[in-house]
């Protein structure tokens, strides 16, 4: 029998800049709280460019269009 596991799901946008940003924000914020770093995180999201915003909203599609073709491969 084989098991077949379906793919992860993408990460979007924003958690797509936060693991880019999580060491410099850690940095930022001199914590590594998780209740701190997240607050902290999306308060500086919503400062970001549209422009840098931009670039990560890209990725997640392009990441959220490879994994529904992953998906149509998988068939239970």
């Amino acid at each position: 029998m084989t098991i077949i596991e379906e793919p992860k799901r993408p990460k979007n946008s924003y958690f797509m800049w936060l693991s880019e940003n999580r060491e410099a924000l850690i940095n930022e914020a001199g914590t590594g709280a998780a209740v701190v770093i997240s607050k902290f995180a999306s308060q500086k999201w919503r400062a970001v460019q549209d422009a840098e915003k931009a670039v990560f909203e890209n990725k997640a599609k392009e990441a959220k269009e490879a994994y529904a073709k992953q998906l149509d491969g998988v068939h239970y």
